[in-house]
């Protein structure tokens, strides 16, 4: 064979970086479940200090 080529492709990838990756995004989804949590406890400690102060009102 004169005239012989040899062609191949490549792959390269880091099964630590699926597993790095794995782990920032339930952290991000830990952190969006304690924003509404926290959110959630807000909006109710705004609404009863609302009926609170109505019942305090109404007196």
């Amino acid at each position: 064979m004169t005239n012989a080529v040899n062609a191949g492709v490549g792959i390269q990838y880091n099964l630590a970086n699926l597993w790095k990756s794995n782990a920032v995004l339930k952290q991000s989804r830990a952190r969006e479940t304690q924003l509404s949590a926290s959110k959630e406890l807000l909006m109710d400690g705004i609404k009863l200090e609302i009926n609170r102060d109505y019942q305090n009102a109404s007196c």
